[in-house]
């Protein structure tokens, strides 16, 4: 056993000298005479590690050539990975730390392998579990109760992307382009109405098309919009808009244009007592977006039907009082579309 150093890396490595087991000269597949040795090579494969150090293992492998046809080939090595220059020990180990959840840097370092190799060992591993050919998934095995679906950006933010998973194993159940209904039919038609009648709740954003597509396909099923949403809109829609409503009673200049402005003169100016009221008002408008949100996160945690309407007639409370209703109409808009089921309990 010697040691030497990997030029890509430069980390120590054991190298294990052996010899191959062999039997008789093989035929050739072509014509069916006997072959004859035309040659060899010392082939080196990656091995698992000794401790601390990786290892790899070398060997002579003979060429063999047909004297009658000319066919040629090498010798057949049993203990080699298919399409990689590694033992089949070191691939069923990647395999075995990316099932139990290791990433692929993770990975890489632990057995010394490049991030390409171990991100196509993975790959491989990926298709063999959830596909039948390499490229059409498999029908999930085990019967989903609650399915997530939400869509990302790919490609620079220039496309989309959709995944449906099962919400109690993590599951990734279905992965196609587009965010459009389509994406949903397909991935019903993929497990069936019969798998489809064993799940009871999707949880969704507020994306019109995959509720839609649930609605149309599976009435049966209930939509649940995820906490982070419903804040995220709320944010958007309502913070957003008071911001907004805040700065143009300020008058705020959003945009100064390619002129420079004259600068005033600094003058002390008075209304103290009506800048200290807008201030309290102001403070007190911010003070509602806070028990919204908090009430808001109380209803999404609850369990009982009739308290999560209890904490959503208290917000709509809110929303309808006179003095800023202008402010809440839209959440109230969006509560009263998206409760539509819950609406006789309030």
């Amino acid at each position: 056993m010697a040691t030497i150093e990997m030029a890509q890396t430069g980390r120590k490595v054991y190298l294990l000298h052996g010899e191959l087991e062999r039997g008789e000269v093989p035929f050739c597949p072509a014509c069916g005479q006997k072959m004859h040795i035309h040659g060899s090579r010392i082939t080196m494969l990656r091995h698992l590690r000794f401790g601390s150090r990786l290892s790899a293992v070398s060997f002579e492998k003979r060429r063999y050539r047909c004297p009658c046809c000319g066919h040629t080939e090498m010798e057949s090595v049993p203990f080699k990975a298919d399409d990689h220059n590694i033992t089949r020990e070191l691939f069923q180990f990647t395999r075995d730390l990316l099932a139990y959840g290791f990433t692929n840097k993770e990975v890489s370092e632990l057995t010394g392998l490049g991030k390409n190799t171990v991100k196509e060992i993975d790959l491989q591993r990926l298709k063999d579990k959830y596909t039948v050919d390499g490229k059409t998934l498999r029908k999930p095995e085990k019967q989903a109760r609650f399915l997530g679906v939400d869509e990302f950006k790919m490609h620079n933010g220039y496309k989309y992307a959709s995944l449906i998973i099962d919400m109690e194993s993590g599951h990734i159940l279905w992965l196609a382009h587009g965010k459009r209904k389509r994406t949903v039919y397909d991935f019903i038609d993929h497990v069936d109405e019969a798998w489809m009648d064993g799940v009871e709740a999707v949880a969704c954003d507020m994306n019109s098309d995959f509720q839609k597509a649930f609605e149309e396909r599976c009435p049966h099923i209930q939509p649940v919009f995820d906490y982070f949403h419903l804040v995220k809109n709320f944010n958007e829609k309502v913070v957003g808009a008071i911001r907004k409503d805040e700065e143009a009673a300020e008058g705020k200049v959003i945009s100064r244009g390619g002129e420079l402005f004259s600068q005033p003169v600094v003058v002390r100016k008075s209304g103290y007592v009506q800048r200290y009221e807008e201030l309290i008002r102001q403070n007190q408008l911010f003070f509602t977006l806070d028990i919204i949100k908090d009430k808001l996160a109380n209803a999404y945690k609850q369990t009982d039907e009739a308290a999560m309407a209890e904490e959503i007639s208290d917000i709509m409370d809110i929303c309808t009082v006179k003095s800023i209703v202008h402010h809440f109409s839209s959440l109230e808009h969006v509560i009263r579309y998206f409760c539509g089921d819950a609406m006789p309990l309030l």
